[in-house]
C-alpha cells in the first residue's frame, strides 16, 4: 500500500531529542520510524479509550475516590446498612 509521504520540520527540546534517539536505537529502528509508530500508537489508544484518558468535564474518575470517601456529597448516597456500620 503506497501512501503519500510528507517531509516536515519538528521543533522539540534537545533533551527530548536525545531521549527519542536513544529509545529508537534501543528498539532497533530509525528516529523517523519510532516517531511515526509512537504517534500511530497514541492515536489508536485515543480512539479506543479516549473518553477514559480524557474524561468529560465533571465526570468522576478513580482519582476522585479519596475525596468522595471523605465528602458529604456522595453521588450514589449511602445505604442504611452502611450508615449503621460506618456512621
Amino acid at each position: 500500500m503506497n501512501q503519500i509521504m510528507v517531509t516536515t520540520n519538528l521543533r522539540i527540546p534537545y533533551s527530548d531529542w536525545i531521549q527519542i534517539k536513544t529509545m529508537a536505537a534501543e528498539s532497533g529502528m530509525s528516529v523517523n520510524e519510532y516517531i511515526r509508530l509512537t504517534v500511530q500508537g497514541l492515536s489508536n489508544i485515543r480512539s479506543l479509550v479516549g473518553h477514559w484518558v480524557n474524561p468529560k468535564k465533571g465526570a468522576l474518575t478513580i482519582w476522585d475516590l479519596p475525596k468522595l470517601s471523605k465528602g458529604e456529597n456522595k453521588p450514589l448516597g449511602i445505604s442504611a446498612d452502611d450508615e449503621l456500620i460506618y456512621g
